[in-house]
């Protein structure tokens, strides 16, 4: 399958076989993805400055808009947010990609969301799940994939499961 064919797809499903360039790069972004997940949820900006291109760029799309640009300044802002993280913290992130785009085979688009678990939250206040939607460029320096752009919209707090009353026992 050509490049033009395999260059879109839904996260869940391969366009291409195993052995095509969207295949290697979707596991590639998800070893970053899951690289991004752990770090943050450690409070490792150390680990986070690892997935980052030199001169990547982050943006926060809401009201209060933030711009970072460089990997410096963005490892400053998260060692900022972690130092607010006290000893009980305990909130995790998971990262649910939902679109990749293969613009070339060094360059993809990644559209999903940052999901947050419940638990104690910076300043040691209770905070409940949320998302945040992102869009993400990244590009292959041919050893992995790094994040050159992020777009952070803002967090909303995870819709509750309610059971339908046809599932609820009397």
């Amino acid at each position: 399958m050509d490049m033009q064919t395999a260059a879109s797809h839904s996260w869940t499903q391969y366009a291409a076989g195993p052995t095509s360039p969207l295949a290697a790069a979707e596991e590639g972004i998800r070893d970053t993805c899951d690289r991004v997940a752990d770090a943050w949820s450690r409070g490792d900006a150390g680990a986070l400055s690892a997935v980052l291109a030199d001169d990547c760029d982050h943006v926060t799309l809401s009201r209060v808009r933030q711009v970072k640009r460089g990997r410096s300044a963005l490892v400053d802002s998260w060692h900022r947010a972690f130092s607010r993280r006290g000893p009980t913290f305990s909130v995790r992130m998971s990262i649910a990609p939902n679109m990749l785009r293969l613009m070339r085979e060094d360059i993809a688009l990644i559209d999903g969301a940052f999901e947050y678990s419940e638990g104690i939250g910076a300043a040691d206040i209770h905070q409940g799940r949320s998302s945040q939607a992102f869009s993400a460029v990244m590009t292959n320096d041919g050893h992995e994939w790094l994040v050159a752009a992020l777009r952070v919209g803002p967090s909303t707090a995870a819709a509750k499961v309610v059971p339908c009353s046809d599932e609820v026992s009397s």
